[in-house]
């Protein structure tokens, strides 16, 4: 691991500790779990949940950094924001033990418009 990547995970690992941090990943939780207890659950979608969690934890402590844009920049070019919530998406599955409930729609992105 490089320097940059190291300073990126710490990064994260302090954004994530935070109180707000901790609240926003709870509701997630809870939303995900919402899908799991429904049958409907989707890892693609509950990766793309938590990745906007983390997104959004960086950019409150990258907001009281005098160059915020290029830290932020780098985190955002980094594959570590998708690691770390693919972590997250195998915690609340177990591990794996829960597998994807409802296939992702990709016969019909062209009808949908994604």
């Amino acid at each position: 691991m490089d320097n940059t990547s190291k300073q990126l995970s710490d990064l994260i690992e302090r954004a994530l500790s935070t109180s707000k941090a901790y609240e926003a990943r709870v509701d997630a939780d809870s939303h995900l779990i919402g899908h799991l207890e429904r049958n409907r659950f989707n890892s693609a979608r509950a990766q793309e949940v938590y990745t906007v969690v983390i997104d959004n934890a960086v950019w409150a402590v990258c907001k009281g950094m005098p160059n915020r844009r290029a830290v932020y920049r780098d985190y955002l070019n980094s594959e570590l924001r998708h690691a770390y919530a693919r972590g997250l998406v195998a915690k609340l599955t177990d591990y794996g033990r829960r597998a994807d409930q409802r296939p992702a729609r990709r016969h019909f992105r062209w009808l949908l418009g994604s």
